[in-house]
């Protein structure tokens, strides 16, 4: 699969999105410095040690370079970018019982227009 271009300045809004997960109790933000372990670690136990790697690395970008989804205190769905290489998105997952409920659209827009305020017109989506 060849790698994707994404174009920043023709996003949508991802408040819309926020707010309606909100509404059903998922909370979708960066994760303080803190969650640092339990992040990474979900991130090794969910998917793989691979993805915890470049999750890990994601914390030492200021600010953060991850996004999470969190309901009743625990991580359900997890987004980063400038952790493979600078400008790059992913990896991404949400929690298997979590799925087709607009998480993982909501936490790729949420890093895509964080990737549009550091001054890139384009993100790269690697194939």
């Amino acid at each position: 699969m060849p790698d994707m271009l994404v174009r920043l300045y023709a996003l949508p809004d991802a408040r819309p999105g926020i707010e309606q997960l909100a509404s059903t109790g998922v909370t979708v933000r960066r994760p303080m410095a803190h969650e640092k372990a339990a992040v990474v670690d979900w991130v090794r136990e969910t998917f793989s040690v691979a993805w915890s790697g470049e999750c890990d690395v994601s914390f030492s970008n200021h600010p953060i370079s991850c996004f999470v989804a969190v309901k009743e205190k625990a991580v359900i769905g997890f987004a980063c970018y400038d952790s493979t290489c600078k400008n790059f998105f992913g990896p991404t997952g949400v929690a298997e019982e979590h799925r087709s409920q607009g998480i993982g659209r909501v936490l790729l827009l949420a890093c895509l227009h964080a990737i549009a305020a550091n001054g890139y017109g384009y993100a790269i989506i690697g194939g």
